[in-house]
């Protein structure tokens, strides 16, 4: 029986901690998630007949790295999850200064100018005349 030993590396996407294990030596194309380095059209006249190709990077969510062992692909995962993590919590906490800041900035009118009793003697006013 014949061994067939696989070089493999772990590919890591971008924000996520799953870890796929990538096969380097089978030889077979990986699984394209979009149109990069793909023939994307006809060709561009009758005289020229090699299609053209579109390339570009993928969205960010589809961004990866790729690691030759798998505890580093973990370490790495870890590490960018946490990041991320950290990342949100810091967005949360400067949208909660903004909305602190407005509230702030808008006391007055929220709790005096437009209240609805307020506003209902102002229509009655407009009515009336």
């Amino acid at each position: 029986m014949k061994k067939c030993y696989f070089t493999r590396y772990y590919r890591v996407y971008k924000n996520d901690t799953a870890i796929t294990e990538i096969s380097v030596n089978t030889l077979k194309p990986a699984i394209v998630q979009s149109k990069r380095g793909m023939p994307v059209g006809p060709p561009i006249d009758v005289q020229c007949t090699i299609p053209y190709f579109e390339y570009s990077l993928p969205p960010d969510d589809k961004m990866f790295y790729g690691y030759l062992s798998k505890a580093l692909a973990m370490e790495r995962a870890k590490r960018g999850a946490i990041a991320h993590i950290n990342h949100l919590i810091a967005t949360v906490e400067l949208k909660i200064k903004e909305l602190k800041q407005y509230r702030e900035d808008h006391f007055d009118d929220l709790n005096t100018t437009l209240l609805d009793a307020h506003i209902r003697k102002i229509e009655k006013e407009i009515n009336n005349k």
